[in-house]
Formats: C-alpha cells, structure tokens, sequence
C-alpha cells in the first residue's frame, strides 16, 4: 500500500512539473503584442452613381495586409491599434443594362481600433473574436482617373490560433469589412460609390512579449 501512494505520488508530481514546464500550457498573457497577417479580400458589388447614371462595378478578388500593436487586460480581452492595406481590380461597370469592362481598382489604407476576446481550447488551439472601428482613405481608379475619401469603417472579425511557443502564435482568421459610401470626383464628374462588403480570409502571427 505505502508503495502505491509513492507511486502515485510520484507520478502526479511528474506530472505536474511536465505541465508547469510545457510551453503549450494555458496562458494568461499580460502586456503588449504585435501581429502580421495577410490573405485575399472579396468585395461585393456595389452601387455605382456617376453624375445622373446610375448602375453597379463588380470586382475582381484582391488581397490584404494587415500589422497590429496590441495589449492584453483582463486575462482573456485584448486592445489593438491595427493598419491595414487593400486592393481589389475592377472587373467590369453596369450602366443601364450595358456591361462594360473597365480598368482601374478600388484600394483602401485603414487605421482600426478592435476590441478581442480569446477563448482557450486547449493547450495548443485558442477561438478569437472581435469587433473594430475606425476610418479608411480609399482611393477609386477607373479608366485612368482617381481620387481618394475619407470614410467611416468597421469590421468583424473571427478565427483560430494555434501556439507554437509560448509567444508565438499562428493565427488563420475571418473579417468582413465595411465602410460608409464614398464619394469621389474623376475628371470633373461626381462619382458616389456604396464601399463593398469585404469578406477577407487571412493567416499571420502573433507575438505576445
């Protein structure tokens, strides 16, 4: 008997000093963080008023790259400052029933403030999810002609992380972006835009100090 509890306390005690020495146990991290993430953007049509015609662009896909400086507070919430760069080409302007194809592209510069929240699954794996808000200078090209607008935008965001060490996370996220409609004004000629629904898929990593 007496061998029995030497035994089982031996084994609980490797184990535990097994679990304190992981670098895979759950963690309440504290401070500050940075990310990188980067993945391809699908904006939605919108609608397209230049002066009194009306119709929609359609694009094609793009991608997106994203840097954020964060901090943790609160054990499992996060606060981030977050820059952003999109691009998506056009592919073709609707005009009172006439398709055409056009040249140019619709590309966006955001700063974004998001609130985080993580989720453990287990000692590898955490859930996130989140909202942001913040503005956009997106700049509209079409045919050669362009111009930039200051915008309202906000996101939504959700995804998977998977630790590699202790600070050092892989992170394979969802976003839909939105902002309000822009307006713009190529060669003279009013141009107002609704800004599509961005659906973004994205991987990056995270690094907490």
């Amino acid at each position: 008997m007496r061998n029995c509890i030497l035994l089982v306390t031996l084994i609980v005690t490797l184990a535990d000093v097994q679990l304190n020495a992981s670098p895979f146990n759950y963690l309440k991290p504290e401070g500050f963080y940075i990310s990188a993430l980067g993945g391809a953007s699908i904006p939605d049509d919108v609608d397209y008023q230049s002066g009194t015609s009306k119709g929609k662009l359609e694009f094609n896909g793009g991608m997106s790259l994203t840097a954020a400086v964060g901090h943790h507070f609160l054990e499992s919430w996060r606060i981030e400052l977050e820059y952003s760069y999109r691009t998506a080409s056009l592919d073709s302007r609707t005009i009172g029933g006439v398709n055409t194809e056009v040249s140019g592209d619709l590309s966006q510069n955001s700063l974004m403030m998001n609130f985080i929240y993580d989720v453990n699954l287990n000692y590898h794996f955490f859930w996130y999810g989140g909202a942001g808000l913040g503005f956009s200078l997106a700049n509209l090209s079409i045919n050669n002609k362009d111009d930039s607008d200051l915008v309202f935008s906000q996101q939504m965001m959700t995804g998977f992380g998977y630790r590699l060490s202790q600070k050092t996370s892989f992170v394979v996220g969802y976003r839909l972006f939105y902002g309000l409609s822009q307006k713009h004004d190529l060669g003279g000629v009013a141009t107002k835009i609704d800004s599509p629904l961005q659906h973004i898929f994205e991987l990056g990593i995270r690094y907490d100090f």
